[in-house]
């Protein structure tokens, strides 16, 4: 029908079920695109990672999975710092996530994520 939906949540459950794409922003800069299925099923930013194990599991059979809560101030978009605005909340941050924006790289098909050290699929 050539529509186009723009639905803003942090549920990532809502966009599973209406989406067939989804892109995920932390401090207004983009971090993960893709296919909703893949990013759901296979996060490659910690935030989106965050996202998801924050969000209730609906799925009976997956709900004995391992949830870990992201913590740490979510930061503030008034004074902005040149590197991954997710540096100071990250548990895989390095010096060189606060010396250098993260470029988009590709990690599966139609999914990109910017990120220095993006999580591997399981």
């Amino acid at each position: 029908m050539n529509l186009t939906y723009m639905i803003i949540t942090h549920d990532l459950n809502v966009i599973k079920y209406v989406s067939s794409k989804m892109a995920v922003m932390y401090l207004g800069q983009l971090i993960e695109f893709g296919p909703t299925e893949t990013i759901c099923d296979h996060p490659a930013h910690p935030y989106t990672k965050g996202l998801m194990d924050a969000a209730p599991i609906l799925d009976p059979a997956d709900r004995g999975r391992d949830k870990e809560i992201m913590k740490g101030d979510p930061g503030s978009l008034i004074d902005l710092e040149i590197g991954c605005r997710f540096y100071a909340r990250c548990k895989y941050a390095t010096p060189e996530c606060k010396e250098r924006d993260p470029e988009n790289r590709i990690v599966g098909e139609g999914h990109q994520v910017a990120c220095i050290h993006p999580l591997k699929y399981s």
